[in-house]
């Protein structure tokens, strides 16, 4: 008999109502039986206890993100440590999308929003500093990261996307494989067998399919997101930090995901023809009486998806 409460704790496994007829799908109850078993021995787990799991299985608790790593690079040993239930549903929803699907709609927003609740929470809030690294590049800038970069790519699906995408009323339509990594070490989605190599090239069009989509490329030193606004949490937790900070009513906060340009419009130019309002993910774009198009530029992030798609030549993005 599996002791429920003392496997939540110790797996923090969030206490839902709706989760509770639909865990043996996410966690087994060979695994539950498995992490009650890893703490009684404080979480770490060395050869002599994963060999009683028969050959080959620690790592494919590992490649299921029931195990983490608990060594210090790729290239040494494999030692595990008891992971989490956190680690395990970001890894469900990349390896088993289809279990995941087939969730009832309750327990998939139910989950969504306690995943996106753990990771606002991670992040420390201060309107000074930016909690993260992340920044807004355009198409050209994102290009160039990954010329410049020496570390091999991974591709793998976006897993915010593959979380959200079906639970709101009118579903995300936006494309999933789009997450261009280059971490590749202990408990990564590449180390992990999860993400798939690829090469530059194959990255570069990743990423102008991805602006074609009109998704917002983000990126930190390891990753490039390329993100819509509805489902990803990038955007989600900029749009809850915002509130928090009263973000438009002080001018002293730090912008997050770092931006560094604003778009500008030369009236003259503008053919009407629209399109940067359909391509601005914020909605910035408004008509004028006159056929042409007026624009709220304080609120642009400077993704440079309305500029790439202006064939009159009348926006740019400048520095500020």
């Amino acid at each position: 008999m599996i002791d429920r409460d003392r496997l939540y704790r110790v797996f923090g496994i969030p206490e839902l109502d709706a989760l509770a007829g639909c865990l043996d799908v996410i966690v087994t109850p060979a695994e539950q039986r498995l992490i009650l078993d890893a703490a009684r021995r404080g979480g770490e787990l060395g050869g002599d206890e994963l060999g009683e799991l028969g050959g080959g299985a620690a790592d494919a608790l590992y490649r299921r993100g029931i195990l983490d790593s608990a060594s210090g690079d790729k290239g040494a040993p494999l030692r595990y440590k008891l992971g989490s239930f956190y680690t395990r549903l970001d890894v469900f929803v990349l390896s088993e999308l289809e279990l995941w699907r087939a969730l009832p709609l309750d327990v998939r927003a139910a989950l969504d929003r306690w995943y996106f609740d753990a990771y606002y929470a991670r992040l420390a809030i201060d309107a000074a500093q930016p909690p993260t690294g992340d920044a807004v590049l355009t198409l050209d800038e994102t290009l160039a990261f990954i010329e410049r970069e020496t570390r091999t790519p991974y591709l793998v699906n976006c897993d915010c996307r593959s979380l959200s995408r079906e639970i709101w009323t009118a579903p995300c339509d936006k494309p999933l494989e789009t997450c261009v990594t280059f971490r590749d070490g202990p408990n990564s989605s590449a180390h992990r067998g999860i993400a798939r190599r690829i090469s530059k090239a194959e990255a570069c069009e990743v990423v102008r399919k991805a602006d074609e989509a009109g998704l917002i490329h983000q990126v930190n030193d390891g990753t490039i997101c390329n993100c819509c606004t509805d489902c990803c949490y990038l955007s989600r937790a900029r749009s809850r930090r915002n509130r928090a900070i009263h973000f438009g009513e002080n001018p002293a906060a730090a912008a997050w995901p770092r931006q560094t340009k604003r778009v500008e419009l030369a009236s003259a130019l503008c053919a009407g023809c629209g399109r940067c309002s359909e391509r601005c993910p914020h909605g910035l774009f408004t008509e004028r009486s006159d056929g042409g198009v007026a624009v709220e530029a304080a609120r642009c992030i400077g993704c440079g998806l309305c500029v790439n798609t202006c064939a009159a030549g009348a926006l740019t993005l400048a520095r500020y």
